[in-house]
């Protein structure tokens, strides 16, 4: 039907906006640090806000962002990413692969679970209660809360399905994967 396709279309619009939105948000929030706002950084923000939650690390967001621009290269992902971290816009985590993974925060405390059979890693649904009570014990002992990434780890259902549990789990060895037998 025409009608579905103009609607599919005035989604996809209203999505790229808010991208647009949000990465000119990101680039005042640089500029107010004393940074330039450069296209590059436009381009690299953007890359980040489409690609949200599929905690990219550092190269694989710099593949994206070349197929827009060619030029840039790892160091100007790099860089912006760490200025990105520093500034609270974006976090990193690890795991156990030897490198980061990004993702941006969608609230003050972001919660992950990593499978340790297979790798994957999903956000949690983190309940306003929990976060107000986590707030409080970080106030409570005197510290001032700030944007982070809580890391949990467990078996996702295929992992878990296996007999004997995930007999392949995913182990770091010297800032590589490998694969280990667990008893």
């Amino acid at each position: 039907m025409k009608g579905e396709g103009f609607n599919h279309k005035a989604k996809d619009r209203a999505g790229v906006d808010e991208i647009q939105r949000r990465a000119e948000e990101y680039l005042e929030a640089l500029k107010l640090k004393g940074c330039r706002r450069t296209e590059q950084r436009r381009l690299i923000i953007e890359t980040l806000l489409e690609s949200r939650g599929e905690h990219l690390n550092a190269r694989e967001i710099m593949e994206r962002v070349q197929s827009k621009d060619p030029s840039i290269g790892f160091a100007t992902v790099y860089r912006t990413l760490m200025v990105l971290e520093e500034m609270g816009l974006v976090q990193s985590f690890e795991r156990g692969e030897g490198f980061a993974r990004f993702d941006i925060p969608d609230g003050d405390i972001h919660v992950h679970i990593t499978c340790r059979g297979c790798g994957r890693t999903v956000h949690l649904d983190f309940p306003g209660d929990l976060q107000e009570t986590l707030t409080s014990w970080i106030k409570g002992a005197g510290f001032s809360p700030v944007p982070q990434t809580a890391h949990l780890y467990g078996l996702c259902p295929s992992c878990a399905a296996k007999p004997h549990g995930a007999p392949q789990a995913v182990m770091p060895c010297c800032g590589r994967r490998r694969r280990g037998i667990q008893d």
